[in-house]
Protein backbone atom coordinates (compact mmCIF):
# COMPACT_ATOMS: atom_id res chain seq x y z
CA UNK A 1 0.00 0.00 0.00
CA UNK A 2 1.47 3.32 -1.20
CA UNK A 3 1.06 5.75 1.68
CA UNK A 4 2.87 8.99 0.04
CA UNK A 5 5.76 10.62 1.67
CA UNK A 6 6.48 10.85 5.60
CA UNK A 7 5.42 13.43 8.40
CA UNK A 8 6.51 12.29 11.07
CA UNK A 9 8.10 9.14 12.81
CA UNK A 10 7.33 8.61 16.80
CA UNK A 11 9.24 6.19 17.85
CA UNK A 12 9.47 3.77 21.45
CA UNK A 13 10.83 4.94 24.39
CA UNK A 14 14.59 4.90 24.73
CA UNK A 15 16.10 3.78 27.54
CA UNK A 16 16.89 6.62 30.05
CA UNK A 17 17.21 7.39 33.56
CA UNK A 18 13.45 5.89 34.02
CA UNK A 19 14.90 2.61 32.94
CA UNK A 20 17.99 2.85 35.13
CA UNK A 21 16.14 3.52 38.24
CA UNK A 22 13.15 1.10 37.85
CA UNK A 23 14.89 -2.08 35.69
CA UNK A 24 18.89 -2.11 36.18
CA UNK A 25 19.27 -0.84 40.03
CA UNK A 26 16.51 -3.73 41.25
CA UNK A 27 17.51 -6.25 38.94
CA UNK A 28 20.87 -6.11 39.82
CA UNK A 29 20.00 -5.99 43.66
CA UNK A 30 18.00 -8.85 43.02
CA UNK A 31 20.55 -11.21 41.15
CA UNK A 32 23.64 -10.33 43.19
CA UNK A 33 21.63 -10.04 46.92
CA UNK A 34 21.09 -13.44 47.06
CA UNK A 35 24.09 -14.30 45.01
CA UNK A 36 26.43 -12.87 47.77
CA UNK A 37 24.41 -14.38 50.80
CA UNK A 38 24.66 -18.14 49.26
CA UNK A 39 28.48 -17.29 48.77
CA UNK A 40 29.13 -16.26 52.23
CA UNK A 41 26.29 -18.85 53.75
CA UNK A 42 28.37 -21.49 51.70
CA UNK A 43 32.19 -19.96 52.84
CA UNK A 44 30.56 -20.28 56.83
CA UNK A 45 29.34 -23.98 56.29
CA UNK A 46 32.15 -24.90 54.43
CA UNK A 47 34.83 -23.60 57.14
CA UNK A 48 32.64 -25.03 60.09
CA UNK A 49 30.86 -28.18 58.58
CA UNK A 50 32.46 -29.26 55.50
CA UNK A 51 31.50 -29.19 51.76
CA UNK A 52 28.22 -31.22 52.12
CA UNK A 53 27.32 -28.29 54.71
CA UNK A 54 28.38 -25.41 52.21
CA UNK A 55 26.80 -27.23 49.16
CA UNK A 56 23.24 -27.69 51.30
CA UNK A 57 23.31 -24.52 52.70
CA UNK A 58 24.48 -22.14 49.59
CA UNK A 59 22.43 -23.87 46.44
CA UNK A 60 19.04 -22.51 47.72
CA UNK A 61 20.35 -19.08 47.45
CA UNK A 62 21.87 -19.34 44.50
CA UNK A 63 18.75 -21.03 43.01
CA UNK A 64 17.16 -17.83 43.63
CA UNK A 65 19.80 -15.67 42.04
CA UNK A 66 19.78 -18.05 38.47
CA UNK A 67 15.81 -17.51 38.88
CA UNK A 68 16.02 -13.58 39.04
CA UNK A 69 18.83 -13.87 36.92
CA UNK A 70 16.32 -14.90 34.07
CA UNK A 71 13.75 -12.83 34.95
CA UNK A 72 15.83 -9.91 34.55
CA UNK A 73 16.95 -11.16 31.33
CA UNK A 74 13.56 -11.33 29.95
CA UNK A 75 12.78 -8.06 31.70
CA UNK A 76 15.17 -6.52 29.85
CA UNK A 77 14.39 -8.26 26.33
CA UNK A 78 10.56 -6.92 26.48
CA UNK A 79 12.21 -3.75 27.33
CA UNK A 80 13.98 -3.97 24.37
CA UNK A 81 11.37 -5.18 22.14
CA UNK A 82 9.62 -1.84 23.15
CA UNK A 83 12.55 0.36 22.74
CA UNK A 84 11.90 -0.47 19.13
CA UNK A 85 8.80 0.17 18.17
CA UNK A 86 7.48 3.22 16.27
CA UNK A 87 4.49 4.44 14.41
CA UNK A 88 5.17 6.82 11.17
CA UNK A 89 3.03 8.79 9.96
CA UNK A 90 2.39 9.16 6.05
CA UNK A 91 0.01 11.83 4.19
CA UNK A 92 -2.67 9.00 3.05
CA UNK A 93 -2.14 6.66 6.53
CA UNK A 94 0.32 5.06 9.08
CA UNK A 95 2.85 2.42 9.26
CA UNK A 96 3.41 0.39 12.68
CA UNK A 97 6.38 -1.40 13.29
CA UNK A 98 5.84 -4.16 16.04
CA UNK A 99 9.52 -6.14 16.32
CA UNK A 100 8.85 -9.77 15.31
CA UNK A 101 5.53 -9.07 13.76
CA UNK A 102 5.47 -7.94 10.05
CA UNK A 103 5.23 -4.20 9.28
CA UNK A 104 1.55 -2.93 9.29
CA UNK A 105 0.51 -0.33 6.86
CA UNK A 106 -2.77 1.46 7.33
CA UNK A 107 -4.38 3.98 5.01
CA UNK A 108 -6.77 6.83 6.58
CA UNK A 109 -9.78 5.08 4.92
CA UNK A 110 -9.22 1.45 7.12
CA UNK A 111 -9.41 3.41 10.24
CA UNK A 112 -12.61 4.41 11.45
CA UNK A 113 -11.97 5.80 14.64
CA UNK A 114 -9.62 7.18 17.24
CA UNK A 115 -10.09 6.67 21.40
CA UNK A 116 -7.98 7.51 24.21
CA UNK A 117 -7.52 6.63 28.06
CA UNK A 118 -6.11 8.60 30.43
CA UNK A 119 -4.89 8.03 33.51
CA UNK A 120 -3.16 8.12 36.70
CA UNK A 121 -1.00 5.80 38.88
CA UNK A 122 -0.91 6.57 42.48
CA UNK A 123 0.52 6.21 45.38
CA UNK A 124 -0.47 6.78 49.68
CA UNK A 125 -2.33 10.25 47.33
CA UNK A 126 0.55 11.22 45.12
CA UNK A 127 0.20 10.92 41.57
CA UNK A 128 3.71 9.06 40.15
CA UNK A 129 2.95 9.57 36.41
CA UNK A 130 -0.15 9.66 34.12
CA UNK A 131 -0.79 6.61 31.63
CA UNK A 132 -2.00 7.17 28.30
CA UNK A 133 -3.54 4.71 25.99
CA UNK A 134 -4.78 5.00 22.31
CA UNK A 135 -7.08 2.64 20.44
CA UNK A 136 -7.27 2.95 16.62
CA UNK A 137 -10.54 0.99 15.73
CA UNK A 138 -10.48 -0.53 12.30
CA UNK A 139 -13.19 -0.83 9.58
CA UNK A 140 -12.30 -4.50 10.17
CA UNK A 141 -13.56 -4.49 13.65
CA UNK A 142 -10.60 -4.99 15.13
CA UNK A 143 -8.72 -2.32 16.98
CA UNK A 144 -4.59 -1.54 17.79
CA UNK A 145 -3.76 -0.45 20.85
CA UNK A 146 -0.51 2.16 20.90
CA UNK A 147 0.39 2.55 25.11
CA UNK A 148 2.80 4.73 26.11
CA UNK A 149 5.55 3.13 25.41
CA UNK A 150 6.16 5.09 22.31
CA UNK A 151 7.39 8.99 22.57
CA UNK A 152 4.75 11.76 22.35
CA UNK A 153 1.90 9.40 22.32
CA UNK A 154 -0.75 12.83 22.76
CA UNK A 155 1.01 14.69 20.18
CA UNK A 156 0.51 10.95 17.85
CA UNK A 157 -2.57 10.88 18.91
CA UNK A 158 -3.24 14.36 17.72
CA UNK A 159 -1.86 13.96 14.50
CA UNK A 160 -4.26 10.85 14.02
CA UNK A 161 -7.23 12.64 14.35
CA UNK A 162 -5.97 15.67 12.41
CA UNK A 163 -5.60 13.46 9.59
CA UNK A 164 -8.70 11.03 10.00
CA UNK A 165 -11.52 13.35 11.48
CA UNK A 166 -12.29 15.34 8.27
CA UNK A 167 -12.58 12.20 6.43
CA UNK A 168 -14.86 10.95 8.72
CA UNK A 169 -16.66 14.12 9.15
CA UNK A 170 -17.50 14.33 5.54
CA UNK A 171 -18.91 10.55 5.54
CA UNK A 172 -21.15 10.98 8.20
CA UNK A 173 -22.75 14.63 7.44
CA UNK A 174 -23.63 12.58 4.14
CA UNK A 175 -24.86 9.86 6.45
CA UNK A 176 -26.71 12.02 8.84
CA UNK A 177 -28.34 14.36 6.32
CA UNK A 178 -29.79 10.67 4.35
CA UNK A 179 -31.08 9.79 7.37
CA UNK A 180 -29.12 7.17 8.86
CA UNK A 181 -28.10 6.05 12.07
CA UNK A 182 -24.84 7.51 13.06
CA UNK A 183 -22.88 5.21 16.13
CA UNK A 184 -20.42 6.81 18.60
CA UNK A 185 -20.29 3.24 21.21
CA UNK A 186 -23.23 3.48 23.03
CA UNK A 187 -24.47 6.40 21.91
CA UNK A 188 -26.73 6.20 18.04
CA UNK A 189 -28.16 9.43 16.72
CA UNK A 190 -29.82 10.50 13.32
CA UNK A 191 -31.41 13.67 12.73
CA UNK A 192 -35.30 12.59 13.75
CA UNK A 193 -33.78 11.11 16.91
Amino acid sequence: MELGPLVAIYPGRPFGRRDILFLWIPGLLGILAPLAYGYWRASYAYASFGPVAAEAWGWPWFLLSGLAAILFVGLLLYRFYLARRFVAVHKKGLRLHFPLRPMLALGWQQISGVSIAIWSEDFLNFTLRQRYKTTLHLTSGKRLQLGDELEDLLELTSRIKASLYPRLLSKMRTAFQAGEWLSFGDLSIQCNA
